[in-house]
This record gives structure tokens, C-alpha cells and sequence, in this order.
């Protein structure tokens, strides 16, 4: 995912440039965060009752595909009244009307190609669950790369291209579920429908605050610097925020992970968490050392100004990617409130900061109100973790010589594969 997402974002930054990008980001995250609010949790609740429930899987999937979909259809009906306050104060009158409306019609299918996902997850399909996440991007870049030989991309052509691929995965989602036989009971069933949306609310603000401290420095800078700004800033973010590739993959087999087993993840989280930071850390350490002649030769010299928010970002990147181990182990633990509650503390940050220092410092600023948010996020997080499980701060923060001679040994096993298979070829 990570080298699909590489590629693609270097056609789409040449493609577009700082200003198309900048548009393409804010239309992306505009949508993101308002399925986030109209969604009510559905969505991870659903994965948590498959990873438990023996029985019933049908009803739980046919009241989430159901649930989420109205939703859905408040949430556009919602925005197309209130659309003209939106792009006055939002977006700042910098959209076209016909891009906002396409990305209103994308919800309902990015909405069950979602769910698809959180279903194999909940059923601990994880083969099928990972090809889903690869299958949008995949099929995104062939798109891409065609539409780039024949024709010049824009805003319109990249965002139909991420339609259709997000369909393409919702068909071959509903394809796989037949072949399994599995029917959701698309009749919604009232005990599943209070359920679902008991455990997804319990999480729900946590979720939306997450995903403003995210996201709401996009706004803030299409205010404050412009829409190129925007377009320099979310380069930044994207190639820091794919050393979250590491945590969130982590983090997203823990959580069901947890729920199946919660007295053994009391033992095996620390471990995991010490290790993502460890990998993430080091991964941050390389991408900082390169990153100036990077984007520059990569991306273009329109994208300089990305570097100094990109390395500001690394220590909150780093940061949070204990929190995202922590946050999914509570939730497994049944306890979803407990992002909401560090999710909650860093959106003040957030917003505070972000007011505070993009102003005065434009991209850099956000990029260093984040870092800082992101760390506030993490703090609460590892409190409520070690109050919980009753492991120490240490346990979870730093790598330790077993962990060590684990490495070294898996690099010794490989050594030793790879030499015999030069044997065998030779």
C-alpha cells in the first residue's frame, strides 16, 4: 500500500500542482470528515460484535450496511442545506460546485467498501481484508496512469478515478460474501441497531476529535495561506503520515485481536507497542536525512516549501504511533471512550495552536501544533493504558535487548534462506 500510495502521489502532485492538489485535499478531507460525523461509530462497532458474536453475523451486517447508508443520506442532505455557509466560511469559495456535489455522490459507495472491509477484519478474514485495502489503490493508479498517457489530469478525473476504484471494491467486497455463502439480513434488526450504535457512539467523539486533529490544520491554512499552501502542506502530511502505515496495520489486527483474547493482550501489547515505536522511529530518523533532495528531485521544486513541516511533523508521527497501539488494545478491551477522552484534550491543542502559529509561521506552524497535539493525544492515552493493565510506562516505550535478539535473529534466518536459495539457483 505504501509504494501504491507513493507512486500515486507523485502523478497526482506533477499532475496537478500545489493549487490542484490543494483543491483535491480539501475535497477529500471534507468528505472524510463528514462520513466520520454522520457515521456514529457503525463502522468499528461492527468489527468489534463480529469479532465476539458466534451467531447473528448476518443481522449484524445487514443493520450496519443499513444503518450506515441513511446516514449517509442525512449527511448529504445535511450539506446541500447548509452548503452555502460551508463554502463561504470553510472552503473559503475556492471549489467548484460540481466537485463538491461529485464528492457528496461518492460517500454512499466509500461507505460500503468500508464496511467490507470492517467485515473480513471482524471475522478475521485477514487475507481477504488485506487485498480489499490494496484494491482501490491498485486499481487507482492503473486508472492514473492511463488517463496521464492519453490525456492531462485535473481535479474532476482523479477524484471520478478514486470513485470507481472504491467501486470496484465494494463489488468484489459483495462478490466474496456470496461465495461464502454469507447473506446480511439487510431488514434491520432492533437489538443490532441499539448495539451498533451504543458501542459506536461510546467512541464516536473520540474518533471525530482524532480525525479534526488530523485534519482541521487543512482548513485552518486554506484560511490563513491559500489553497497552493494547502497543496504544499498535504505533502507533507502524506509522506509523514505513511510511517503510520506501520502502526495502523499493527494496530488494526490488535484490535479484534484484543477483543478475542483480552487477558493474553495484556502480555503481548507492551511488546507490540515498544516494537511499532522502535520501527516507526527509525523509519523517521532515514525519511528526515533524505528528505530535502527527495521532494525536491521526486516531486518538483514547487514542493520545496514542503520540507521544513514535513521534518516538523516526524516527533508527532512518532509520537502517536504509541497512541495508535494503545487506543486500539482499550478499544479491544471494550473500553472506546478512552480515545475520545486523549482525542478530546489534543483537538484543543489543536485548535489553539494552529490559531496561534499558522498566522505567524504558515505551514511550518501547523505542522508543529500537530507535532505537539499529537504528543498530548499519546500522553493521555499511555496514562489511561497503564491504569488499566497495570503495565508500566516503560514497558511500552522502550525497546529492550530481547527485543533485539529477536531482530538479530530474524535477519540471521533470512541471511541463511537467501543463501541457500543462491545455492539452489546456482
Amino acid at each position: 500500500m505504501f509504494g501504491i500510495a507513493f507512486v500515486t502521489s507523485i502523478i497526482i502532485a506533477r499532475s496537478l500542482g500545489p493549487d490542484g492538489k490543494g483543491q483535491l485535499t480539501l475535497l477529500t478531507t471534507f468528505t472524510g470528515i463528514l462520513s466520520l460525523i454522520t457515521g456514529l461509530g457503525v463502522t468499528s462497532a461492527t468489527m468489534y460484535y463480529l469479532s465476539h458474536e458466534r451467531v447473528q453475523k448476518e443481522q449484524i451486517v445487514g443493520s450496519s450496511i443499513v444503518l450506515q447508508l441513511l446516514l449517509n443520506l442525512v449527511a448529504i442532505l445535511l450539506v446541500i442545506l447548509l452548503l452555502p455557509i460551508v463554502d463561504r466560511l470553510i472552503l473559503k469559495n475556492r471549489l467548484p460546485m460540481s466537485l463538491i456535489f461529485l464528492s457528496l455522490l461518492l460517500l454512499p459507495i466509500l461507505t460500503i467498501s468500508g464496511t467490507w472491509s470492517a467485515v473480513f477484519l471482524g471475522m478475521q478474514k485477514i487475507g481477504r481484508f488485506n487485498i480489499l485495502r490494496m484494491v482501490p489503490g491498485i486499481v487507482h493508479l492503473g486508472i492514473l496512469t492511463v488517463l496521464l498517457a492519453l490525456t492531462r489530469l485535473n481535479v474532476l478525473t482523479v477524484m471520478v478515478s478514486s470513485g470507481i476504484a472504491a467501486a470496484c471494491t465494494a463489488f468484489l467486497g459483495a462478490y466474496w460474501l456470496r461465495v461464502m455463502h454469507f447473506r446480511p439480513k439487510l431488514r434491520p434488526s432492533i437489538k443490532w441497531r441499539k448495539a451498533l450504535l451504543g458501542y459506536g457512539v461510546r467512541g464516536w467523539l473520540g474518533t471525530i476529535s482524532q480525525q479534526f486533529n488530523y485534519r482541521l490544520d487543512v482548513f485552518i491554512v486554506n484560511i490563513f495561506v491559500g489553497v497552493a499552501g494547502v497543496g504544499q502542506y498535504s505533502l507533507a502530511v502524506t509522506l509523514a503520515e505513511s510511517l503510520w502505515y506501520i502502526p495502523d496495520s499493527v494496530s488494526t489486527i490488535l484490535m479484534p485481536r484484543t477483543a478475542a483474547d483480552p487477558q493474553a493482550a495484556l502480555s503481548f501489547t507492551p511488546r507490540v507497542a515498544r516494537n511499532t515505536v522502535f520501527i516507526t522511529a527509525v523509519g523517521a530518523v532515514i525519511m528526515a536525512l533524505v528528505s530535502y533532495p527527495f521532494m525536491t528531485l521526486v516531486y518538483g521544486n514547487r514542493f520545496a516549501p514542503s520540507v521544513s513541516p514535513f521534518l516538523a511533523l516526524l516527533p508527532g508521527i512518532i509520537s502517536l504511533s504509541l497512541g495508535k497501539v494503545l487506543a486500539n488494545d482499550l478499544a479491544g478491551h471494550g473500553k472506546p471512550e478512552s480515545g475520545a477522552w486523549s482525542s478530546t484534550v489534543s483537538l484543543v491543542v489543536t485548535v489553539v495552536l494552529d490559531f496561534l502559529l499558522i498566522p505567524r509561521m504558515g505551514i511550518t506552524g501547523a505542522a508543529l501544533a500537530s507535532t505537539l497535539s499529537y504528543t498530548c493525544s499519546t500522553l493521555v492515552l499511555l496514562y489511561l493504558y497503564v491504569r488499566f493493565s497495570g503495565n508500566s510506562p516503560v514497558s511500552v516505550l522502550f525497546i529492550r535487548s530481547s527485543d533485539l535478539a529477536f531482530y538479530v535473529a530474524t535477519l540471521k534466518k533470512l541471511t541463511s534462506r537467501m543463501q541457500r536459495y543462491s545455492a539452489t539457483d546456482g
